[in-house]
Formats: C-alpha cells, sequence, structure tokens
C-alpha cells in the first residue's frame, strides 16, 4: 500500500524470501522432514515470493528449485547490470528468466546442482549430538552427508518426507553424487571448515 501511495509499485521489486525452515518444537513442518538447521527438505525448502508488476503474473507458480545465492544476481541483472555480472564469479544465477517463463520449458536458468555445507556439530538442549553435515541436490536426487561417514540418498519426486533412504539400494547413484560433493566441498570451502579423520579415534570405543 506504501508503494502504491508513492507512486512506486511500477518501479519496485519486492522479495520475501525466509532463509531456513522452521524451528523444531515451534514450528510444524510436516509433510516435509526436519527443521532449521539441518538439509532435510524441512530445514531448507521455504517461501520465495516475487512481486515485479509488468515482469511476474500474478498468482503464478513456479516449481523450479532455486536458492538463495540467486538473489543477487537476479536484483542486479533486474537493474540493468548485466555486463557487471558478467565479470563476477558467482554462486547463482538471475532468476529473471523464470519471471516469464515459471516452468522454465526454454532452460535459460540453467542450475542443476544445489550445494550446502554445515562444518559445526554440537550438542542440542537435549544433550543430542549432532555432527557437521553436508548436501547436495541435483535433479529429484538429494544427497546428505553427515561428518561421520553416513550418506542418505532420497528422491524428492517420490519422496518428499525423506523416508526411504536410497544410498544402499543405489550405491552407485549415491558414489556418483558424493564425489560431486566431495569436489565442490573441495573447491569451494576453505580446509579449515571441511571434514577431516579424528586422529584419536577408536572403533573399540564405540563396541
Amino acid at each position: 500500500a506504501t508503494l502504491d501511495d508513492l507512486g512506486l509499485t511500477d518501479n519496485t521489486i519486492v522479495v520475501f524470501f525466509s532463509d531456513n525452515g522452521g524451528v523444531a518444537k515451534v514450528t510444524d513442518m510436516l509433510p516435509l522432514r526436519g527443521y532449521k538447521g539441518t538439509y532435510y527438505e524441512g530445514g531448507i525448502r521455504v517461501p520465495l515470493i516475487v512481486r515485479w508488476p509488468g515482469k511476474t503474473t500474478p498468482g503464478s507458480i513456479c516449481d523450479v528449485p532455486v536458492d538463495c545465492n540467486d538473489i543477487f544476481p537476479t536484483i542486479l541483472s533486474a537493474a540493468g547490470q548485466d555486463a557487471a555480472l558478467a565479470s563476477l564469479k558467482l554462486d547463482g544465477e538471475s532468476l529473471l528468466p523464470l519471471f516469464a517463463d515459471p516452468k522454465n520449458r526454454s532452460e535459460r536458468y540453467s542450475r542443476k546442482s544445489f550445494y550446502g555445507h554445515a562444518p559445526f556439530g554440537g550438542m542440542d538442549k537435549q544433550g543430542k549430538y549432532s555432527p557437521g553435515h553436508s548436501a547436495m541436490r541435483k535433479g529429484n536426487y538429494k544427497l546428505l552427508f553427515d561428518h561421520q561417514g553416513y550418506l542418505e540418498l532420497y528422491d524428492l519426486s517420490s519422496d518428499l518426507s525423506e523416508e526411504n533412504n536410497l544410498a544402499d539400494q543405489m550405491p552407485q547413484k549415491a558414489r556418483q553424487l558424493f564425489a560431486e560433493l566431495v569436489d565442490w566441498l573441495d573447491a569451494t570451502v576453505a580446509e579449515r571448515y571441511l571434514p577431516r579423520p579424528n586422529p584419536r579415534y577408536s572403533p573399540d570405543a564405540n563396541a
């Protein structure tokens, strides 16, 4: 209403975006699994609403996965800074093609893979330990790697609640995605934030 009153509506982009899912025991994320601080869908699948009169269609829905790294190049591109964008090395990609083509039939929005890394584990208020973890999504497949060495693989097209871990059923797919995730970690994350073997680890301690 304020934008209307000031005559700025047609020249303003409004972006509403949450950076993480709800807090455990406060927010109901069903049917999604997990909460803030996890890489399950309940921790990372969030609202993204864009209003830009003349550029977006009111009420239209886009189901193409995107992430927060796309917001920066989107705003710069909308402001006519494509030349400046071309000179930058970015993690994201402009969402402007999706405004005109929400189904991405032209595939002008080209990102297929998404990554995340949370290097620090810790104890929650109930005394439960959670290790650091990393994740990637490629197409409908999503791989979760906790830094104690466990892999989880889910097909989000048929298992949005992430109940059926396919890592043992599809070991080749799990290994393929894990190799891509490790390549991304090595290329992107500072060494001090990478998982590393514990020199004091003893398998007998967990007997």
